[in-house]
């Protein structure tokens, strides 16, 4: 369903048994969103389908006018969100709010491209202790931080391409899968210590894919030193990697070649380790 590759038989059948546990047995229905109201179509907006759907119902997305439909502020009730297949991908416009998802139950985002409305950091799953998957899903535009993980027991992240000016994903207190996916850092800010950060405990497996940390470039308004090259992968918490993900860490520089200065053909390592004690 989700696009998974080719991965030894164990790995998957522990992913699988662990999403069927939150999985209910059957969606009730299948709502049509639509902004040009055609055949079939139920509502003309994403906040009108989810107020009317019951837990465990599909929503269905069409492409429409291409305009693009805003989420609901908060994806708190078990729901399948799906974009319409075909090119380019139905426009998913994300404000700042976030997705909780109980205890044994599922919300899955899937086949949208993901453009945030306001402020920096959005697709924050917070204090959620059930499963969220986000499945082929394109965070292309340039943000900070497309993707936050924040106390969330299960984020399965399938088949995504995220490319972000600093981050492309910073996980604090959570449980995170990476399945597939492409994640960029651009510039590798100061604030910043890859393109993937587990932080604070998180745990990390990923499986697959290719990650690319920032190279070094910083901000240049005003004119200032940029950072060192970011790697891949921030480890300061527990990462497991199976099968070949490809990670490599960003350019070192010294100044922003784009504020007149600067160059290094240095690279930063793939992962950069800084483990609490205990952790492995």
């Amino acid at each position: 369903m989700f696009g998974f590759p080719s991965t030894p038989a164990p790995i998957w059948l522990l992913l699988f048994a662990s999403m069927a546990l939150a999985l209910p047995l059957s969606a009730q229905r299948t709502w049509v969103v639509d902004d040009t109201m055609s055949a079939g179509a139920d509502y003309p907006d994403l906040p009108s389908a989810y107020a009317a759907a019951a837990d465990n119902d599909r929503i269905l997305v069409r492409r429409g006018t291409g305009q693009g439909y805003q989420l609901p502020n908060g994806l708190t009730r078990p729901m399948r969100i799906l974009g319409e297949l075909g090119t380019p991908k139905v426009v998913l416009l994300y404000p700042q709010m976030g997705i909780s998802c109980a205890a044994n139950e599922v919300i899955v985002i899937s086949n949208f491209e993901v453009r945030a409305v306001g402020g920096d950091i959005f697709t924050s799953i917070a204090n959620s202790p059930g499963l969220v998957v986000l499945s082929q899903l394109d965070y292309l535009t340039v943000r900070q931080i497309p993707v936050t993980p924040y106390r969330a027991h299960r984020v399965v992240m399938v088949d995504c391409r995220v490319t972000a000016w600093d981050v492309a994903v910073r996980c604090f207190e959570s449980n995170l899968w990476l399945l597939n996916c492409q994640t960029r850092g651009l510039a590798g800010g100061r604030d910043s210590a890859g393109a993937v950060e587990v932080k604070d405990r998180s745990f990390l497996r990923m499986v697959g894919g290719t990650h690319v940390g920032g190279d070094g470039l910083g901000q240049c308004l005003p004119l200032q030193p940029g950072a060192f090259g970011r790697s891949a992968i921030y480890q300061a918490g527990p990462v497991v990697i199976a099968g070949r993900a490809q990670l490599r860490g960003g350019l070192w520089q010294r100044y922003n070649p784009s504020c007149g200065s600067g160059s290094n053909t240095l690279r930063q390592d793939g992962i950069e380790v800084d483990c609490f004690s205990g952790t492995v």
